[in-house]
This record gives C-alpha cells, structure tokens and sequence, in this order.
C-alpha cells in the first residue's frame, strides 16, 4: 500500500498548495537570494550590503509591517535616504509569504 504522491497541479494547471507541514519562508535567505544586500545592509542581524552607500542600513526599519509590504510591492512612496519620497527601486517579485517571512525578519 504504497502513499500516493502529492499532487503539483491541478486539471487547470494551477499549482498545488504547499503541505501544512512545509517550514516556513526564510527572511534571511530571502534577502540574499533577492540580492537586497546589493545596496541594503542589516549589520544588526550581520548582513553588509555589497553598496552600503546607494541604500540605508535596515538594521533599525521603526515602519510597520504593513507599510514595509505596500513599499516593496510599490504600492507607496515613503522618505528615502535623501528625505525626499520615493518608491522603492525593485518591485518585490516573490510571493505573499515570502514578502512577509522577510518583513517578520526585518522587524523582529
């Protein structure tokens, strides 16, 4: 009696949904694999960003989560390193729960 395995797909092609047992997103990996340390540094958590000087330092993010999730999506501008407005340069590409497994980890 062998398990059959998990579906990938359904009939439409749509992806299955991950497994209630899959870890989690890794914040920190997510923002290496998404290069976000070629400009932005987190030292607090010890990641030096690759251009320290195009971004500012993450280490201290005091926006809400909310905020954050809008910003990388480019839903709103907010004041960058110069005190001007400004949405952010990359559009985040990932999914929901990754964008959110890496603002837990940006704000924790």
């Amino acid at each position: 009696n062998a398990t059959p395995a998990a579906p990938t797909a359904d009939d439409n092609g749509t992806p299955a949904a991950p497994a209630a047992d899959a870890a989690p997103a890794d914040g920190k990996a997510l923002f290496l694999d998404n290069k976000c340390d070629s400009c932005h540094s987190v030292t607090s958590k010890g990641v030096a960003g690759k251009k320290p000087e195009k971004a500012f330092d993450l280490s201290a993010v005091k926006d809400g989560k909310d905020l954050l999730v809008k910003y990388l999506k480019k839903e709103v501008a907010k004041a960058n390193a110069d005190g001007e407005e400004a949405k952010h340069k990359k559009k985040w590409g990932g999914s929901d729960e990754e964008l959110s497994a890496l603002v837990d980890w940006l704000t924790k």
